[in-house]
């Protein structure tokens, strides 16, 4: 970890959670497999009750707060809002290595996943050629981003805003030349400050997308004035550690204070 510069970005709850906001307008297809919602699990899977069977339902494309992180709970009511009382359909997309069912999720004539990450309620992950709403996800998250709604707003997690802080993220060296195993030491992202003031970044996280890969700032982490710190993907903080940390596809860099508000945000595609 090599000490440099850093923008900083929080966020704050909604209280209600409208079920047309940027997930209507949008038709919803046939041959959807269909059911009751017999429980939500988190902000972006829950359980369909079919003819004769359960199925648990992850949605595609977004990717709500862990159990263990800040807007989890409100992220899971949002989406128990959008399910409750309303035809559930969903768009069957295959399996994920833990066999639930990915699809696109539709509360009437809602688009769920479209639904969640316009208000702020769950991020878009970096979609693939053929996932039909992709584009439509990111653009969403933009807006949500932009607006500070959801879990991008300043106060969500902390209840006060970060506004004199300036940090920012720097993807570029996300993908170095090499087999993506052999060079972690090259794999690196850098967090900026362009503020006029020394940033003590201790006990912060950087993350990507998935939430898969976690850094924890050890302690005397300051980042000066114009200054940067690089953590590559063979820095000892990372959890789990040892593998390539950042998709050659696509990913997004978030950095976290230690209560869990998003400070910086940094997406980028091939």
């Amino acid at each position: 970890m090599i000490l440099g510069t850093v923008l900083l970005v929080s966020c704050a709850a909604q209280p209600t959670f409208p079920t047309s906001t940027d997930g209507s307008g949008v038709e919803r297809p046939v041959g959807l497999v269909t059911g009751d919602v017999l429980e939500v699990e988190d902000g972006d899977t829950f359980v369909l009750g079919t003819v004769g069977r359960e199925i648990t339902i992850r949605l595609l494309g977004v990717n709500a707060p862990e159990r263990d992180e800040c807007f989890h709970d409100k992220a899971a009511a949002g989406l128990a809002s959008y399910l409750d009382n309303r035809a559930v359909g969903v768009e069957d997309h295959g399996e994920d290595q833990f066999g639930r069912t990915l699809g696109y999720v539709w509360a009437g004539d809602t688009l769920v996943n479209l639904a969640l990450v316009a208000n702020g309620l769950a991020i878009a992950t970096t979609p693939g050629d053929t996932d039909t709403w992709g584009p439509r996800l990111l653009a969403a998250e933009e807006a949500a981003y932009r607006a500070r709604i959801g879990l991008w707003d300043q106060t969500a997690c902390s209840g006060h805003a970060t506004t004199d802080i300036d940090l920012s993220i720097d993807t570029a060296g996300h993908n170095p030349p090499g087999a993506d195993d052999q060079v972690l030491d090259l794999e690196q992202v850098t967090i900026i400050n362009n503020g006029d003031e020394a940033v003590d970044i201790s006990g912060w996280v950087l993350r990507d997308e998935s939430s898969a890969h976690r850094f924890r700032f050890p302690g005397g982490s300051v980042i000066g004035p114009g200054a940067a710190i690089q953590v590559t993907s063979d820095d000892p903080g990372w959890e789990p550690g040892g593998t390539p940390v950042w998709n050659n596809t696509g990913d997004m860099a978030l950095l976290l204070t230690p209560d869990g508000g998003v400070t910086a945000r940094q997406r980028y595609r091939p």
